[in-house]
């Protein structure tokens, strides 16, 4: 056979620290929300955070605290298949007509190490009543069974009673 020319190539990798830090992008109950239901069907109404990239899941229990009059609420943590959604449930319903504040601090990273970009903090007051009703969907656009939906159209969904908007992507599948 003929013999291959010896013949060099070159090439440079792209490699890049992470070196941005998780965004806290939503959470449930949201800041100044009243009338915040007691508990509901599985127990204690929860605080859901939810971050723009997976966090590290032993740091959000030690960057999260829940207060009421300045003492802690305990709870415990559950967390979304990609670790970008923290809930947290008190162990106990809430009290009745109470201010909560959810403290959310730099302690909390993702796998790399980076801190929070937004620690900060939230309020809500509960109401006085428990919400052990689920919701239900009054009204879907365009109905069910319909043809030739433009495809420029934003489908809407209208609930019973309000909704956790954070839990909702997760229950459309």
């Amino acid at each position: 056979g003929n013999v291959l020319p010896e013949q060099l190539y070159y090439f440079n990798t792209a490699f890049s620290t992470d070196t941005t830090g998780p965004t806290l992008t939503g959470t449930s109950p949201v800041n100044g929300d009243t009338n915040i239901p007691l508990n509901g069907n599985s127990g204690a109404t929860p605080v859901v955070l939810q971050f723009n990239t997976p966090i590290d899941p032993i740091t959000a229990q030690t960057g999260f605290s829940m207060q009421s009059g300045g003492n802690a609420v305990s709870g415990n943590f559950t967390y979304s298949t990609d670790d970008q959604t923290v809930t947290f449930t008190p162990v106990q319903p809430l009290t009745a007509s109470t201010s909560y504040t959810v403290n959310y601090s730099s302690q909390i990273t993702d796998a790399a190490g980076n801190s929070l970009t937004n620690p900060g903090s939230y309020s809500f007051t509960t109401g006085t009543n428990s919400d052990t009703t689920n919701p239900s969907v009054t009204l879907v656009d365009p109905p069910n069974g319909t043809f030739g939906v433009g495809l420029n159209v934003t489908p809407h969904l209208t609930f019973s009673e309000p909704i956790d908007g954070l839990n909702l992507p997760a229950a459309l599948n």
